[in-house]
């Protein structure tokens, strides 16, 4: 599994790109990105940051306009990203411990969430209990 620590920059692309899921031409990627005023310059150097990191990869080519554009995606999904992390801190059992119970007792989490990290917790303490 790749790991890598993104920047604020790379991971608000990267977002985007999860989002659209589909590849897109940084042209695609700065227009998408209406709360940010990137320059064609600045989206290149965050572009191939990502790449050198191995965060996103080349698809195809795509005309726009006269010019051919690269189109880039992800390598990974958001959620292999965010277990990455977690897996990097250390004692990742606990480190996952820690960031479910926080999210569920700091955010709103729907019913049908509840349910299920419910159902998960019995399956777990039955396992756990004939073992």
């Amino acid at each position: 599994m790749n790991t890598f620590t993104l920047t604020r920059s790379e991971r608000e692309i990267m977002s985007l790109l999860w989002k659209v899921n589909e590849p897109l031409t940084t042209v695609e990627i700065v227009e998408q990105a209406q709360t940010k005023s990137w320059k064609s310059k600045s989206i290149n150097v965050l572009i191939n940051g990502l790449l050198e990191k191995d965060a996103v990869k080349i698809c195809d080519l795509k005309k726009v306009g006269n010019h051919y554009c690269r189109t880039f995606a992800p390598t990974l999904s958001q959620h292999e990203y965010w277990i990455s992390l977690i897996n990097r801190s250390g004692d990742s059992a606990s480190s996952m411990e820690n960031v479910v119970l926080t999210f569920v007792e700091n955010n709103p989490v729907s019913l049908e969430t509840l349910k299920s990290l419910q159902r998960i917790i019995n399956d777990r303490l039955a396992k756990t209990a004939s073992e």
